[in-house]
């Protein structure tokens, strides 16, 4: 007996690996002309649907128009017509990848059974009958003979997919979930095709309660070892009343278990009778003859928003616009409607719910935006019954324009002063302040480290009986991006005196720290430490001496340790004159993914406050998508961890300041930064 596995691994003797290499390539021709793209379903822009392709395995040439296509929109029907997905069947599109075999069905190892199939699809795979696979598997482990001809296929046809799934010409049951869906065409493909596509598309884990030794085991959306109410992944869908695990006892009177109809913690899941659970009695993870239960169609629906925005559309297209006092401009969003109920709206103007507007257009004016600057913004989101936790904002979606409502609009005003209060302690524990040079001319600043003086005049009188340790004689050093020093100053009136005075803003205490110099578009970091390794609250400052220069101070970014009282790390910038109009900044304090630079002892959860001039608050934030999610991702710079804060704001002229400071009292090292977005 000779199988297609032996005679893959086996080397052809000398005198036929010509011919054999000969055949291959005529057959590898022969392929590429059978590949043909079809869309079978257009529902919109690839860029917002689900992508859905299906592709041909053990189908011959003549098999691929007739069997194939039918297969095919069987699959998709029947996809479509299955809860979750059918409520969401515009949000699909779906393509066909038809690639000939040179002969039908799927091998069968167990059977001495062989198929010449263009993916090498394969029964028996890891000695059980129905997991039907292509390389690599038990049989082949080479990558190229079956998942990366997928792959190269994806790539040149529709590189922009979201689900693959590969249909295999065989009446036998069998499939399997993963970065491929597989299904064998039997009678119950269509059920089979849906729950192996749950794997794919939600990562949905299988519910069967046959102990399998060996099978990789993970917590999934539907399966957990959690027995804990509050920590179950679904504990949003568990009545109170439910018990924990949920018994499965039979009711006499209907012969069906008490909780059947309930969402709880079922025992026997992932492969294993005890110490893992499901959600519900029964589902398609558990059997493919029932729906999806409720906690796995939640997770379907989150992934369909993961990758679907409910804004098809938006108008302007330009987000910054002038409206003149006598003219208006309209704002539209377009919805992408699910089957049955519509997503909802509402508009914005400065942040604050215009009531009523809760349509698809809205118009400003001077009538209802007086002359100056406005933010419009409109939110789409899905209140669908079929998702409970939604703590990301997954649903929703914010379109967002800046406006000026009356003459020409002013140019982003710059921000001329950028600096940051910290303990300053030592080694990695000195005050590092970096900030970015933008444009295309060199820009003339002074740095200053200050200590003795930052209370200024009349501290007596403000400042608390115990006196805050200030730094008593900071040192300043400049460096470039590659870590090169450029100056240094410990006592400012021993270097550029002259020039640090013609700036009219030295320092006040001779003992502190100043530089003065023109520096070339780029970033640069300024290090403060205290002389003769002491240690207090210091200031590092940024101070823009060229003004209207083709260069702007685009964003600071300070390094500390954040304590508790005085001790916080407080972040100050001014915004330019009144004449320059307003600018957009985000304020950001980082704290856990600094961890991720190798950097110990770091803030584990801060949070952040923007405070004006008159040191009322403008804004205040602790996780950065508790708030403001959509505006503070479209600024391309959102913190790496959902732990850490930041504050999108668009500010007139004048002083503010930013404070950072732990979650309940803790400390560590934290990072305060400032963009200039100018927008």
């Amino acid at each position: 007996m000779t199988d297609r596995v032996t005679r893959t691994i086996r080397q052809p003797r000398a005198g036929l690996a010509q011919l054999y290499a000969l055949l291959a390539l005529l057959a590898a021709s022969a392929s590429v002309d059978a590949q043909v793209l079809t869309q079978i379903r257009d529902s919109g822009p690839r860029a917002n649907r689900i992508n859905v392709v299906i592709l041909s395995e053990g189908y011959t040439s003549d098999e691929l128009t007739s069997k194939f296509a039918s297969d095919a929109e069987r699959i998709m029907n029947g996809m479509l017509e299955a809860e979750p997905w059918s409520e969401y069947r515009d949000y699909f599109n779906f393509f066909t990848i038809a690639v000939a075999s040179r002969e039908s069905g799927s091998d069968h190892p167990s059977r001495g059974i062989s198929r010449d199939t263009y993916f090498n699809s394969s029964f028996d795979t890891y000695g059980v009958p129905r997991i039907l696979t292509i390389p690599p598997n038990s049989f082949i482990t080479n990558f190229e003979e079956g998942e990366g001809k997928v792959s190269k296929l994806l790539a040149q046809f529709v590189p922009d997919y979201d689900l693959v799934l590969l249909l295999v010409n065989d009446p036998e049951y069998g499939g399997t979930g993963g970065g491929t869906a597989i299904v064998s065409m039997h009678e119950l493909a269509v059920p089979t095709a849906i729950h192996e596509m749950g794997h794919s598309f939600a990562y949905l884990g299988d519910e069967y309660d046959a102990d399998t030794p060996g099978f990789p085991k993970a917590e999934r959306p539907n399966v957990t070892q959690q027995t804990s109410r509050d920590l179950i992944r679904w504990h949003n869908w568990i009545l109170p009343s439910t018990p924990i695990p949920t018994p499965e006892t039979f009711n006499p009177q209907t012969n069906r278990p008490y909780y059947e109809q309930e969402v709880g913690l079922f025992e026997g899941a992932n492969y294993s009778a005890a110490g893992w659970y499901r959600p519900k009695f029964t589902c398609r993870m558990n059997a493919n003859v029932f729906p999806f239960c409720e906690v796995c169609a939640e997770a379907l629906t989150l992934n369909i928003y993961r990758r679907v925005s409910p804004v098809d559309g938006a108008t302007p297209q330009v987000r910054k616009l002038n409206i003149p006092l006598e003219q208006s401009a309209t704002f539209t969003v377009t919805r992408l409607q699910p089957t049955t109920h519509a997503l909802s709206v509402q508009w914005f103007l400065d942040d604050v719910a215009v009531p009523g507007a809760t349509g698809d257009s809205f118009v400003v004016s001077a009538a209802n935006a007086p002359e100056g600057y406005h933010t419009v913004r409109a939110d789409v989101w899905d209140s669908t019954p079929l998702v409970r936790d939604d703590p990301q904002h997954i649903l929703k979606k914010s379109e967002r324009w800046e406006v000026w409502v009356g003459p020409t609009m002013p140019g982003p005003a710059p921000v001329l002063n950028v600096s940051t209060r910290l303990p300053v302690q030592t080694g990695d524990q000195v005050l590092i302040g970096g900030f970015i040079i933008t444009g295309s001319e060199p820009k003339r600043v002074i740095l200053r480290a200050i200590g003795p003086s930052i209370a200024g005049p009349g501290a007596a009188e403000i400042l608390p009986v115990v006196p805050i340790p200030f730094l008593k004689d900071p040192t300043l050093e400049l460096f470039d991006s590659s870590g090169v020093r450029l100056q240094a100053n410990d006592d400012w009136k021993t270097t550029q005196e002259e020039e640090i005075k013609a700036t009219r803003i030295p320092p006040s205490d001779d003992r502190e720290s100043a530089i003065v110099t023109t520096l070339n578009p780029g970033a640069y970091t300024a290090k403060v430490a205290g002389k003769s390794n002491t240690s207090g609250i210091a200031l590092v400052e940024v101070y823009d001496l060229a003004q209207g220069v083709g260069a702007q101070l685009a964003n600071i970014s300070t390094r500390g340790v954040v304590q508790t009282g005085y001790n916080v790390m407080i972040g100050g910038f001014i915004v330019g004159s009144a004449d320059s109009g307003q600018t957009r900044v985000i304020v950001r304090a980082v704290g856990p993914s600094l961890a991720k630079a190798g950097v110990s002892g770091t803030l584990s959860d801060p949070m952040l406050e923007l405070r004006d001039g008159q040191g009322q608050i403008v804004r205040a934030n602790d996780n950065w998508r508790d708030s403001q999610e959509e505006e503070i991702a479209g600024t391309g710079v959102q913190p790496a961890d959902p732990r850490e804060a930041a504050i999108v704001a668009t500010l007139p002229s004048g002083p503010y300041t930013a404070i950072v400071s732990g979650k309940s009292g803790a400390i560590g090292i934290g990072l305060f930064e400032l963009y200039n977005l100018g927008q």
